[in-house]
């Protein structure tokens, strides 16, 4: 977050920017990245963790990339539980 000061830094070095968790419990984090820009050793490291925990870590280099790799995310976790509450996602057949 920027302020008159500076930055104010949140967080373990090199999470993710989103952080969320799947229905049934699976952790997802999405680093956000323009389509030059390199994760940081930290930032891979990070996303190695999360996927050698069974989570899903999605490097974005646009938001209709992030948004994309969400829904596909979503549907495929409608058929684990009750898919009538995931919104307006429908799987297709």
């Amino acid at each position: 977050m920027a302020t008159k000061e500076g930055y104010i830094r949140f967080g373990l070095v090199g999470s993710a920017d989103i952080i969320g968790v799947l229905r049934g419990g699976q952790f997802c984090a999405i680093e956000l990245k323009t389509l030059t820009g390199k994760l940081t050793p930290a930032q891979v490291a990070f996303g190695d963790t999360i996927k050698n925990i069974g989570g899903v870590y999605i490097v974005a280099r646009s938001t209709r990339e992030a948004i994309s790799s969400v829904n596909s995310l979503l549907l495929d976790h409608v058929g684990e539980t009750r898919g009538d509450d995931v919104g307006s996602i429908k799987k297709e057949q």
